[in-house]
């Protein structure tokens, strides 16, 4: 079955965080809303992808959080921004939908880490500790995740010499799945399969079954250590993104 809806964004730059919301409303009879074009390199969240053929009365609303380019900023600058506030909004969201019989989804678009003092110490820890509070629904990779190499050890010594071992612990700490559905393993022409990284996820909100997909930019790779991402290489956007589309749908979204 297919959805009407109607999206209503709102965008505001706190701190050096980015962060958009799209509140939809969709008919009930609804199997599924297709959420794409999570992009690391600065991209804002896309349009749903969306097709009408049910009609009612009755609606659902869900609303969708969007941050990317956080870059570490955890704290407010100047009074403003930080993840606290983030926390604050999608908090009382929740409420609303609660209310509502809706739901809220929050996710990232990448480029999460590198930036702040707190952050660059901790390789990014500080900042998935702060997602994982915040309840993050999932997170796209985005270019500035392999900035930092090799995961450290409490003694500053770099773990061991994989030097994708940082985002790799990041994808481990997080309790929602990291996507990348184009970065590809060069050895096997497959999207890389880390521990709970995934091309896209199958999340259930309120009755609707909804896929999310994570891609890069093409060029994203060219924009980090070369060094960090031997063996890597980036799928083009648009197949990549049809291909894991249709791979959702016959899972029900």
């Amino acid at each position: 079955m297919g959805l009407s809806c109607r999206a209503t964004p709102a965008i505001a730059r706190q701190g050096g965080i980015v962060r958009r919301t799209r509140t939809t409303w969709f008919r009930p009879g609804l199997l599924g809303l297709l959420v794409l074009g999570l992009f690391g390199i600065g991209a804002a969240i896309r349009e749903p992808l969306v097709s009408a053929t049910s009609r009612s009365s009755q609606s659902i609303t869900l609303s969708i959080v969007g941050t990317n380019d956080v870059h570490g900023v955890i704290f407010p600058r100047n009074g403003r921004g930080g993840l606290a506030l983030l926390s604050s909004y999608v908090k009382n969201l929740r409420a609303a939908r609660a209310a509502d019989g809706g739901a809220v989804l929050v996710i990232d678009a990448g480029d999460t880490f590198l930036g702040t003092v707190e952050s660059n110490l901790s390789e990014g820890a500080v900042v998935i500790d702060a997602y994982n509070a915040i309840g993050y629904t999932a997170a796209t990779i985005g270019n500035h995740e392999f900035d930092f190499g090799a995961a450290d050890s409490p003694t500053g010594e770099p773990e061991d010499d994989d030097l994708q071992g940082a985002i790799k612990a990041r994808a481990r700490q997080a309790r929602f799945p990291c996507l990348a559905a184009n970065l590809l393993d060069e050895s096997t022409g497959k999207p890389v399969r880390w521990p709970n990284v995934s091309p896209s996820v199958l999340v259930e909100a309120t009755g609707l079954k909804v896929g999310i997909v994570g891609v890069m930019t093409t060029g994203a790779l060219r924009a980090t250590l070369a060094a960090n991402v031997q063996g890597l290489r980036v799928a083009p956007l648009a197949s990549t993104i049809v291909a894991e589309a249709s791979s959702l749908r016959s899972r029900g979204a």
